[in-house]
């Protein structure tokens, strides 16, 4: 069929009006992130149109991180503590081990008692020592010190019965450990019940074991068992020893001999009889003597057969003044002989109390004067 003229022209500028408005073909593909149009095709030599589209597209990507993680459960730490030796004054040093499985950094708390366990409060904590907090551990212990200002918690006073206690912690606590019982001395002998003379010569504390019925020999030449002076010197007889072979001579500190004279009162010496007798006991038994010196008061208890007819504390006294329980420094020891008849006959010898020959006259006495050290008779 053919077409008039006037169709034909009505078909062409349809096309035209087509390919101006952009009628076009879109491509069914897209690069990563848009699509590029294709022209349009026209008719009857139109110019092709131009435009543009967009689309989107995917990718892939990659990353790092990083985390902490743990070898199993935290276990508590331990702690082995020390306990300070002899009376302490001021500052008191207490060592002690920490471990932990984990080597973890660990703190401690310390506190005192100076009533037996009943209470305790917080240590302050001294000048010197490593600290409280963060303290190094190892699974095998690290060894630590701890400085207590006891003059800050107790002040000026004397405490027979002080303890220590530590707790170690990190993320979980552990077991409390305990010091062994000591004394702190902060007052000295300006307590009432310590007031002693110190003074060489001054006989502080005194135990003897006397009389009976034994042979005159014994009588010449037993020593006491202990004597005390103010300036600390002890003469003893040792544990073991025999007074009619040995005698030794030795030290105590100031500190010591409060200690010692302390305890004597906590054991109610001063309120003793100055002599019990023990009744239906046999006959002859040598008494067990008590004698001490205060610049305040002075008192000698005795008592028949010794714990036959001692009050309670009696014995301890004995025990704790006596070696082995006397803490005596820098002992010497003398092994006796018997007085020579030229040193009779002149009425001297040279040599220290503890020097004390074999048969030497009950009347003699031990001096320190001009003439040097000398046993010397009256």
């Amino acid at each position: 069929m053919q077409r008039s003229l006037s169709q034909l022209a009505v078909i062409a500028g349809i096309c035209l009006l087509i390919g101006i408005c952009g009628c076009e073909k879109k491509s069914s593909s897209s690069s990563s992130n848009s699509n590029t149009a294709t022209p349009g095709l026209g008719g009857g030599g139109v110019a092709p149109g131009t435009g543009t589209g967009t689309g989107t597209g995917t990718g892939t990507g990659t990353g790092t991180g990083t985390g902490t993680g743990t070898s199993g459960p935290n276990t508590a730490p331990s702690l082995q503590l020390g306990s300070p030796s002899g009376p302490q004054v001021d500052q008191v040093y207490l060592p002690f081990i920490l471990s932990d499985d984990q080597s973890d950094p660990v703190d401690v708390s310390v506190e005192f008692s100076t009533d037996l366990g009943q209470s305790w409060a917080l240590a302050t904590e001294g000048a010197a020592g490593n600290g409280t907090t963060a303290l190094s551990t190892a699974p095998g212990g690290v060894a630590h010190f701890f400085v207590w200002d006891s003059m800050a918690d107790l002040g000026n006073s004397n405490n027979l019965h002080v303890e220590l206690r530590m707790t170690p912690a990190d993320a979980d606590t552990g077991t409390t450990a305990h010091s062994l019982e000591f004394a702190v001395v902060n007052l000295g002998r300006n307590d009432p019940d310590a007031d002693y003379p110190a003074l060489a010569g001054e006989l502080v504390i005194r135990c003897a074991v006397e009389g009976g019925f034994v042979p005159w020999s014994y009588v010449v030449n037993r020593v006491d068992g202990a004597r005390i002076y103010g300036d600390g010197k002890v003469v003893f007889v040792r544990a073991g020893a025999n007074g009619m072979t040995e005698i030794s001579q030795g030290w105590l500190s100031e500190e010591q001999i409060v200690v010692l004279l302390l305890r004597i009162n906590e054991e109610g010496f001063w309120n003793f009889q100055d002599y019990y007798q023990a009744w239906m006991a046999p006959t002859d038994l040598p008494s067990w003597n008590i004698e001490v010196n205060l610049n305040s008061n002075a008192h000698i208890s005795g008592s028949y057969g010794g714990s036959l007819s001692a009050p309670g504390g009696f014995m301890d006294i004995f025990g704790f003044c006596n070696d082995p329980e006397l803490p005596v420094q820098q002992v010497v020891s003398y092994q006796r002989v018997t007085i020579d008849p030229a040193e009779l006959s002149q009425g001297f010898y040279a040599g220290e109390e503890y020097q004390k020959k074999l048969d030497t006259p009950t009347d003699w006495s031990w001096e320190d004067g001009a003439q040097g050290m000398r046993w010397v008779s009256p």
